[in-house]
Protein backbone atom coordinates (compact mmCIF):
# COMPACT_ATOMS: atom_id res chain seq x y z
CA UNK A 1 0.00 0.00 0.00
CA UNK A 2 2.95 2.51 0.94
CA UNK A 3 5.20 1.42 -2.31
CA UNK A 4 1.72 2.08 -4.38
CA UNK A 5 1.30 5.90 -2.77
CA UNK A 6 4.91 6.47 -3.11
CA UNK A 7 4.58 5.47 -7.10
CA UNK A 8 1.59 7.30 -7.75
CA UNK A 9 2.28 10.26 -5.86
CA UNK A 10 -0.50 10.33 -3.09
CA UNK A 11 1.67 9.31 -0.07
CA UNK A 12 0.03 11.36 2.35
CA UNK A 13 -3.39 10.18 1.90
CA UNK A 14 -2.23 6.67 2.02
CA UNK A 15 -0.09 6.99 5.47
CA UNK A 16 -3.70 8.93 6.70
CA UNK A 17 -5.32 5.47 5.38
CA UNK A 18 -2.58 3.23 6.85
CA UNK A 19 -2.75 5.03 9.84
CA UNK A 20 -6.27 4.92 10.33
CA UNK A 21 -6.71 1.10 9.70
CA UNK A 22 -4.60 0.38 12.46
CA UNK A 23 -6.84 2.12 15.05
CA UNK A 24 -10.59 2.03 15.81
CA UNK A 25 -12.71 4.75 13.92
CA UNK A 26 -12.83 8.09 14.39
CA UNK A 27 -16.52 7.60 13.57
CA UNK A 28 -17.66 5.34 16.59
CA UNK A 29 -18.59 7.59 19.32
CA UNK A 30 -20.08 7.04 22.44
CA UNK A 31 -23.41 5.32 23.12
CA UNK A 32 -25.99 8.52 22.13
CA UNK A 33 -23.49 10.25 19.90
CA UNK A 34 -23.64 7.81 17.00
CA UNK A 35 -25.95 10.55 14.93
CA UNK A 36 -24.28 13.71 15.03
CA UNK A 37 -21.17 11.29 13.96
CA UNK A 38 -23.27 10.03 11.23
CA UNK A 39 -24.34 13.27 10.23
CA UNK A 40 -20.41 14.75 10.25
CA UNK A 41 -19.35 11.37 8.25
CA UNK A 42 -22.13 12.24 5.61
CA UNK A 43 -21.23 15.97 5.42
CA UNK A 44 -17.63 14.96 4.62
CA UNK A 45 -18.73 12.75 1.94
CA UNK A 46 -21.03 15.04 0.51
CA UNK A 47 -21.19 16.32 -3.16
CA UNK A 48 -19.97 20.13 -2.05
CA UNK A 49 -17.85 19.45 0.48
CA UNK A 50 -14.61 20.34 -1.18
CA UNK A 51 -13.13 17.11 0.39
CA UNK A 52 -11.29 14.69 -1.08
CA UNK A 53 -14.33 12.14 0.07
CA UNK A 54 -16.53 14.61 -2.03
CA UNK A 55 -18.92 12.22 -4.20
CA UNK A 56 -17.37 8.73 -3.10
CA UNK A 57 -18.72 5.77 -0.98
CA UNK A 58 -15.21 5.49 0.89
CA UNK A 59 -14.86 5.49 4.39
CA UNK A 60 -10.98 5.26 3.38
CA UNK A 61 -11.50 8.94 1.64
CA UNK A 62 -13.84 10.40 5.03
CA UNK A 63 -11.17 9.11 7.35
CA UNK A 64 -8.67 11.10 4.97
CA UNK A 65 -10.60 13.92 4.65
CA UNK A 66 -11.57 14.25 8.51
CA UNK A 67 -7.77 14.13 9.58
CA UNK A 68 -7.17 16.50 6.74
CA UNK A 69 -9.68 18.88 8.26
CA UNK A 70 -8.03 18.28 11.64
CA UNK A 71 -4.64 19.33 10.43
CA UNK A 72 -6.11 22.62 9.18
CA UNK A 73 -7.57 23.53 12.27
CA UNK A 74 -4.73 22.60 14.35
CA UNK A 75 -2.95 24.54 11.95
CA UNK A 76 -4.82 27.73 12.53
CA UNK A 77 -5.03 27.57 15.81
Amino acid sequence: LLLIGAVLGCLSPVLTIAACLSYKSPFQGQYGNQEAMEKARAAMAAAGSGTIAAKQQSDHLVMVAAYDGWAEAFARG
